[in-house]
């Protein structure tokens, strides 16, 4: 009796470093995954910054005067744009990424680069310009004062001073959201899982975690060793319950495959 309570005690104590190093490995997915509901969208637009102090562009950048022209000639005014002469307006490109979360209303930054021979955009506003994504449908109307991380200075004997790019910038939350991106669960009526390190194990594992957390055989397979597709009812419609639904899956615990270290 004494040698099968040694017996036990020892096979016990050999057991148990690996019990707890296999508990300790178990990870949320939220922290193995990210949910991906929808993609990032990437928004350009061209516009006209005003209110330059002599930096502008010049008359090589023809587009600009042509530019300046179409919008005066929208507000009514008609203008020749060879009789223009400015230089406190600068054409510029405007880029922005638009998140899948991002609702009408809400307000994102900009970022501003000059497309001429401006010297410098420092104390410039940009108008009213609309911004599309690669589907040429606008979802961004953005305007405002432009921020810039530079600036020159003119110095005596005619010399200047500049710091960083005066013709790039940023507007903060200049960028306002006029249409939502479509999210994919709308596409598809599924939502993805992208593992942080692809691994097939892990996928398989996090399929299975799931199926078996809500106890319905296929609710989620792994695509390949990054993805795992998980299925949306009809009900998950209505925001709560798919904001609950999304909560739940982050919570499963999942067992990571971690590759063996070999120790010469």
């Amino acid at each position: 009796m004494h040698r099968l309570t040694t017996f036990f005690l020892f096979t016990t104590l050999l057991l148990w470093p690996a019990v707890s190093a296999h508990a300790a490995t178990s990870v949320r997915i939220k922290d193995l995954a990210r949910l991906q509901v929808g993609q990032e969208i990437p928004l350009t637009g061209m516009g006209l910054v005003i209110g330059l102090e002599g930096t502008g562009d010049g008359r090589q950048a023809s587009f600009t005067l042509r530019m300046l022209a179409n919008m005066m000639n929208r507000l009514n005014v008609t203008v020749d744009p060879n009789a223009i002469r400015v230089r406190n307006v600068a054409a510029v490109s405007a880029t922005a990424i638009l998140s899948p979360y991002d609702r009408k209303g809400n307000h994102i930054d900009v970022q501003v680069a000059s497309l001429g021979d401006a010297g410098s955009l420092q104390g410039g506003t940009l108008l009213l310009t609309p911004m599309a994504g690669p589907d040429g449908k606008v979802y961004v109307q953005v305007q405002g004062p432009i921020s810039i991380g530079g600036f020159n200075l003119g110095g005596g004997g005619g010399g200047t001073v500049r710091k960083n790019h005066s013709v790039v910038g940023t507007i903060p939350n200049g960028g306002m959201v006029v249409n939502e991106p479509e999210r994919l669960i709308d596409v598809n009526g599924h939502v993805q899982l992208t593992l942080y390190e692809p691994d097939w194990t892990t996928a398989a594992r996090t399929a299975w975690a799931i199926d078996e957390y809500f106890g319905e055989f296929g609710l989620a397979q792994a695509v390949d060793a990054g993805t795992i597709q998980v299925r949306l009812d009809p009900q998950f419609s209505q925001s709560h319950l798919m904001t609950e639904f999304m909560a739940d899956i982050e919570k499963i615990t999942v067992v990571p495959d971690l590759p063996a270290r070999v120790v010469v």
